[in-house]
């Protein structure tokens, strides 16, 4: 025999050969044939084996340089689009700006604004597109390095939008006798999608007014949490009867959960999804909008005494999630599988939120402590920085509960947070501190609310009045 490929022919073999075992009662002259031909068999083997593994390096090291070449690109696309804005604003005509003069109108300042809301608007779809790329790609030092520098974009938004605000009534004539919990919106910011209880009830918005579309029982319990997908018109439901729902024009009830579904979450690419409940485990399924199709992976247990809220990092690296007794931080391993950081951190809360890769914001739970605390990842590790802790009105009279989650506009650097009585809209300053910049006080902390997502109202259901409202967010 000369080659391998002779020995598998031999034996009548289909594939290559990975083992050979010697028959005791083989023959002495076959024996002697496969002897001499081992050394080379295996030699061979590894070779081919090596030869693979460089041509997949190979692969590796080309599909990385072009999806590099491809950031590239996206950075020179963003430069020029935020140059030609700049070129078309800076086209001066004579006679317009006499004009401007002589009626004294304020066209300036509107025509300022206006680009301050393009330019923001060109570097958030940008941000998302490049941010989008870098998570997908391997984790290296130089790709952490580009995460770092394309973070730095979102304090451009902190210049701009720093100041106080005001809120205005909008509409109040709404009502709605039973519990909402939760509101969401769809990818155009015109369909609002809320629960009465058990009831699912969708809405058209327009210009903070309400106007009912329809009505929808599938869940036998009150409704918890909803998420509405940002690339497809679906949107999920989860509820106290155990069940998670995904709606679109045929709904389907596709997984059955914990007990008392309480939150979930959904990764960035929408193809992951995380839940919790009473039952002291976050649950991770794979996920398929389109298809309807929810699987189990598995769970992970970390709480003691269930878990209210679940939030990730802007890079879905870190998970984080709160219950009744602890908060607890969950890291990526290399497999993709998730592991408890052994950092413990023995506090509770309603609500917790990643503003970004390293920052953590968390609502306590009880009525004396109004003080929203703030997490930094200092030496790998979540500590609270208690010099960026935001400080919140003291008097309360309400106790606390788990209604509406803290909500973050990166594109207006509005974040809104309802504690108790009180929605709180808070902003990041130029020196990297939080401030509250405006806030409204309800005579009732059974209130559950959110943004739109143009950050221009402030939309919330209000059990002492039994009814839907809208405030329109000014920027002074």
């Amino acid at each position: 025999m000369k080659s391998d490929e002779d020995l598998d022919r031999s034996q009548n073999h289909k594939m290559p050969i990975e083992m050979v075992l010697w028959d005791q009662d083989l023959e002495s002259k076959n024996k002697c044939e496969y002897d001499e031909f081992f050394k080379s068999f295996i030699v061979n083997r590894i070779k081919q084996k090596k030869q693979k593994r460089i041509s997949r390096q190979c692969y590796l090291k080309t599909n990385f340089l072009l999806q590099i070449d491809q950031l590239i690109g996206n950075t020179h696309e963003w430069i020029k689009h935020l140059n030609s804005i700049g070129f078309e604003n800076l086209q001066y005509n004579f006679y317009e700006e006499l004009e401007k003069q002589i009626k004294k109108f304020k066209v300036q300042e509107l025509n300022l604004q206006s680009l301050i809301d393009q330019i923001i608007k060109v570097n958030q779809q940008w941000y998302q597109k490049i941010f989008k790329k870098l998570v997908q790609m391997k984790t290296c030092e130089v790709i952490e390095k580009c995460q770092q520098q394309l973070s730095h974009i979102e304090t451009i938004n902190s210049y701009i939008f720093s100041g106080e605000i005001q809120l205005k009534l909008i509409d109040d004539k709404v009502k709605q006798q039973k519990n909402c919990y939760q509101i969401v919106f769809d990818n155009s910011g015109q369909i609002m999608v809320s629960n009465s209880k058990e009831e699912i009830k969708i809405w058209n918005i327009m210009n903070g007014t309400f106007k009912l579309l329809n009505t929808f029982m599938i869940h036998k319990r009150n409704i918890n949490c909803l998420l509405y997908s940002k690339y497809v018109n679906n949107f999920i439901s989860c509820s106290d009867d155990s069940t998670i729902s995904c709606w679109k024009q045929i709904t389907q009830i596709i997984g059955s959960g914990q007990n008392h579904l309480k939150i979930i979450l959904i990764r960035f690419i929408e193809t992951q999804l995380f839940s919790g409940g009473h039952d002291s485990t976050i649950k991770i399924w794979n996920f398929d909008f389109q298809n309807n199709n929810l699987t189990y992976i598995y769970s992970l247990n970390g709480h003691k005494n269930g878990s209210y809220s679940i939030t990730l990092n802007d890079s879905e690296t870190v998970l984080a999630s709160c219950g009744y007794e602890n908060l607890v931080i969950w890291e990526k391993g290399s497999q993709g599988e998730w592991i408890q950081n052994d950092t413990k951190l023995e506090s509770t809360g309603w609500n917790i939120k990643f503003i970004n890769d390293s920052q953590l914001f968390q609502i306590s739970d009880e009525q004396k402590i109004n003080d929203i605390k703030i997490y930094e990842k200092i030496d790998g590790e979540f500590k609270p920085n208690k010099q960026k802790s935001i400080s919140l009105v003291r008097d309360s009279q309400f106790s606390d509960n788990a209604f509406s989650s803290i909500i973050y506009n990166k594109e207006k650097n509005i974040i809104l947070i309802r504690k108790n009585e009180y929605f709180y809209i808070i902003r990041k300053q130029i020196n990297g501190k939080f401030q509250v910049a405006g806030q409204l006080k309800c005579e009732t902390s059974s209130i559950s609310g959110t943004l739109t997502n143009d950050a221009k109202y402030l939309i919330f259901w209000d059990e002492k009045q039994q009814k839907y409202l809208s405030y329109e967010i000014i920027n002074l």
